[in-house]
């Protein structure tokens, strides 16, 4: 409503670090940092990440991934 960013639900390759790539569940980038989802890996830093939990990923989401983002 206000046109501060936008939520992005794809799958993409997120670039952290040459020892973290994530594919977080979804992500909100700020106006003008959105970025072009055929150019992958992405290297810009969201907003905000989401990570749905479920049994099979938790340990990973809540380990790995959290220290990373």
């Amino acid at each position: 409503e206000r046109n501060i960013g936008e939520w992005m639900g794809l799958r993409i390759d997120l670039f952290i670090s040459p020892y973290n790539v994530f594919q977080p569940d979804s992500t909100f980038w700020k106006r003008g940092q959105i970025p072009h989802p055929t150019r992958l890996p992405v290297i810009e830093i969201p907003g905000i990440v989401v990570e749905v939990l479920s049994a099979s990923s938790r340990p990973q989401d809540l380990g790995r991934k959290r220290v990373g983002y």
